[in-house]
Parts: structure tokens; sequence; C-alpha cells
């Protein structure tokens, strides 16, 4: 009878604890699902449409996968705890498992706000860019508060609270009834299941989602904060962040030498191209009526330098050349794909806003961009983009700009063509 008795407390505190992390899991797809409605009916648009519909199911994959992660560290906890311990075995694990879900919480809980605003999830650049140089430094945050609570509006709140009650609300539905399904004897197997679904099933959402821009839904918080934080801090050398003083110009000017040979004046001499008395004085003349008739074609590259294209490389763009005219001393403001193309087809620099142009201007921009110029010139326009238009919402830069044709790479995807990822 007391073997009896033992085995089903084991039991039951076994299923605590399976109930605490599956407490954080639906905690998880609660906060994608809140993301995923919002980006719905308050941007008007689908973050998860370059993904086909039987692939939709993987965005949780990895939230799967760092639950499982979560109950077996619970579950060590629970086991190493009890014997070396003693009696306070059950009271360090409970505190563990505790600050281990609130700490998840208010980590998903602020990534929401940063999601909306940034269209990305929580990152370790955050913390960086708060002089939070290293775990050991958290308590700097202290200094940062203002910038916290500034975060905190009325959806984060009530998403903290939904988080923190589901600590005590799942296992109480829950704990009475799983013990009579996992068996404190079937303890190995749940391992080795927990253990296979942990690597397998992120494994399976990356290979099958990579080159998919969902806005940061594919992925999980807590598996974003710690990549970025091996990329950006275990990988770099001390001070590789540290800021300098340098004279942009001279910088300029000696990267000009280098690539053809001459220092003379160039745009970057001048201190605003919108002020008329600073614009270059340019002679086109000569170029008049030299275009007449022709089409015009704009190629845009990504992550891609003109000194690297020649015949050989790009056959079809160097012919393009050999019957146009060409424009050798054309510069992008911008080494970012969504500011570099607004520089190309707007002629126009836009400043670091904090947060993306759709959410600023709550609709098409009012500025004409050279396809609308193009139109009002009674020209026919057509804008083919080979990633999707919802990457970085470059698709947002299209709008009412009076393309007669539009298509992005979900358009050649359903068309069997072949389409950009990254």
């Amino acid at each position: 009878m007391e073997t009896h008795v033992s085995d089903f407390r084991k039991a039951r505190a076994f299923a605590v604890i399976f109930a605490r992390a599956l407490a954080i899991l639906v905690f998880f797809l609660i906060v994608k699902l809140y993301l995923l409605s919002w980006y719905v009916w308050n941007q008007g648009f689908d973050p998860l449409n370059t993904i086909p519909g039987y692939l939709t199911p993987l965005i949780v994959g990895m939230d799967i996968g760092v639950s499982c992660a979560i109950f077996l560290f619970y579950l060590g906890v629970h086991i190493i705890a009890g014997p070396v311990l003693k009696s306070f075995g059950k009271t360090v694990t409970a505190a563990v498992i505790f600050i281990v879900h609130f700490v998840t919480v208010s980590l998903v809980s602020l990534s929401a706000k940063i999601n909306q605003i940034y269209g990305v999830p929580l990152d370790i650049e955050h913390f960086r860019e708060a002089g939070i140089e290293r775990f050991s430094e958290v308590w700097k945050v202290v200094f940062v508060l203002d910038s916290i609570l500034a975060y905190l509006n009325p959806d984060v709140v009530i998403l903290f609270i939904i988080g923190c009650a589901l600590y005590w609300l799942v296992p109480r539905y829950l704990s009475s009834a799983v013990p009579r399904v996992f068996r404190l004897k079937q303890g190995l197997a749940v391992w080795g299941v927990t253990a296979m679904v942990m690597v397998l099933l992120p494994t399976i959402t990356y290979s099958s989602l990579v080159g998919r821009y969902t806005y940061g839904l594919k992925t999980n918080v807590l598996i974003n904060i710690l990549r970025s934080y091996a990329n950006n801090w275990v990988h770099r050398t001390p001070g590789a962040y540290d800021l300098e003083d340098f004279d942009a110009k001279e910088i300029i000017a000696d990267l000009r030498q280098d690539l053809t040979g001459t220092s003379r004046t160039r745009v970057w001499d001048h201190v605003s191209l919108h002020a008329e008395e600073w614009l270059p004085a340019t002679d086109l003349q000569h170029l008049q009526g030299a275009a007449r008739d022709f089409n015009v074609v704009l190629i845009v590259l990504e992550s891609t330098s003109v000194e690297h294209l020649d015949a050989q490389s790009s056959p079809n763009i160097s012919r393009l050349v050999e019957r146009g005219l060409s424009f050798g001393n054309y510069f992008t403001a911008s080494t970012n794909s969504f500011e570099s193309l607004y520089t190309i087809f707007y002629s126009d620099y836009i400043v670091s806003l904090g947060a993306p142009l759709s959410h600023v201007y709550q609709g098409p921009l009012p500025q004409p961009s050279l396809s609308r110029v193009f139109s009002e010139a009674k020209y026919d326009t057509g804008l083919f983009q080979t990633s999707w238009l919802a990457f970085l919402n470059t698709g947002f830069l299209w709008e009412d700009q009076r393309l007669d044709t539009i298509k992005g790479g979900e358009d050649f995807k359903k068309e069997g063509g072949r389409t950009w990822k990254f």
C-alpha cells in the first residue's frame, strides 16, 4: 500500500511538472495567435502568406521544441534536487520552475510589443542597446526601466497576466488526469520521446521554413535571444562594438581613390541633396533625346555590387546596358534592402524612424515613386520582385503607385517559377 501511494505521489509530481511546461507552450501559442490576428486585422496583411498551407502548422514547431526542453529541465531539477537537498528539494524545484515561467512570460510578452514595432521578435541587440553587455550585467536593467515601461501598453499587460495565470490554471486541470496516462515506470520512454521532439521538430521547422519571411512568427523568442547572443556576444572580439570617431568624407574619398584612381569632387561633398543651393552642378543636356522610344528597365540586385557584374557573370544585364544609357555615378543611400529600395524608387533618404513605414504612415506613402511618375507620363508600368512582397514589407512601397502589373515571389511560386530565398 505504501509503495502504491509513493508511486502515485511521484506520478502526480511528474504530472505537475508536465503541466507547468505545457502552460508555457499554451502561452507561446496564445501570443503567436494574438500577433497573427494583429497583423491580419490591424495591419491588413497575412504575415504567413509566404508559407504554403500545409506548412503553416510548423510555425509552432520551435515553440513545441522549446517547451520540451523546458520540461526536461524541470524534470532534471526535480530528480536532482530531491536526493541532494533532501527536505528542501521540493521547495527549490518549485522556486526554479516559477522563476523560469515568470522570466519566460515576461520576455515573450515584451517581445510581442517589439514585434509590432519592428516586425521582428526580441533579441539580444535590444539588451545591448540598453548598455547590458553580458548576462552578468542584467542588473543594469534598472537604469532603463523608463524604456521598458514605454512598451507596457494594455496588450502587453494582459498577455503577462494571462501567462502568469496559466502557471496555476493548467496544472490545476491536468495534474489529476496526467498520472493516469503517464506512469513513473515509463520515465525513460518519456525522456526519450521528449528529447526526440525537442531536437527533430525545430530542425524540421527550420529546414522547411528557411527563406520564408514571417515577421518572426516562425521562430521562438527564447531561441531568437540565444541565437542572437551567440552571434553578437560569443563570436565577437572584445570591443567589436565600441564606438570611435571617424571622418566619413575621408573614408569615402579613400574608397573612391582605391576603386577609380581619382579623388575628384563627388556628390557626397555637398551638404544636402534636398536644398537646391547644394545640388551638384550636373549637366545632362548632351543626353537630351538619347533615350527616345526606349523602355525604362530598372533592375535591383540584392547584396550584389556593380563591380562584380560583367558579360560573363550577368550576360543578360550586360546586353541591356550595351543597348541603353549607362549612368556610372549612381549610388544608393543605404546598405539595407528596404531603405535602399525607398531611396532608388522615391529619390529620397529615409531616416531611422524606429518602426516600419507602414506603421508610421498607416496608409500608402504620400510622395510619388518612379512608377507613378512614369505612369503619369503615359508609360505602361510593371514591377516584378523575386522575393515575396511580404519580405520586409517591401510591398508597402508599391501601394497606390499606379503600377499596371505587380508580381512578387508568391505569384512566381504559384506559377511554378523559382523565387529568391534568404
